[in-house]
């Protein structure tokens, strides 16, 4: 009868080692699905980060892009506007000088009836040079 038990408390031992084992397998299988899952998520998630990391890059070098087309149009058109000026500038000087040019021809014509014809001239040549400089 003691073997009787003995067989009985073993095959229970046995049972519930079975037992044991299967949800020691179960929970090992259940884990290693969570596992996977949670690495098919992780690349999912880094294949996104890529992905908005790619946009964020491609929209900063447009940004970039852009602004350096900006700056380089408003350079240009700030060159243009200095040019103009400078070449109004230039005009007005150039028109200046030639009115001087034709006031001295007109007091050179007068001065030529004037006795001291040529102290006027020197005086007014060195008037004329004192102004430009």
């Amino acid at each position: 009868m003691v073997s009787y038990y003995e067989r009985i408390r073993k095959t229970v031992e046995d049972s519930e080692q079975d037992r044991f084992d299967f949800e020691i397998e179960k929970f090992k299988k259940e884990q290693n699905k969570l596992l996977e899952s949670k690495k098919v998520d992780i690349e999912r998630l880094k294949s996104e980060k890529r992905k908005v990391q790619q946009e964020y890059d491609d929209q900063s070098e447009q940004v970039k892009r852009d602004m350096e087309r900006k700056l380089e149009r408003e350079k240009r058109d700030l060159n243009d506007q200095m040019q103009r000026e400078i070449e109004e500038i230039e005009r007005e000087e150039k028109q200046k000088y030639e009115k001087k040019v034709q006031q001295m021809k007109r007091e050179l014509q007068l001065a030529s009836a004037a006795p001291d014809m040529e102290k006027d001239l020197a005086d007014f040549r060195q008037q004329q040079e004192i102004e430009y400089e």
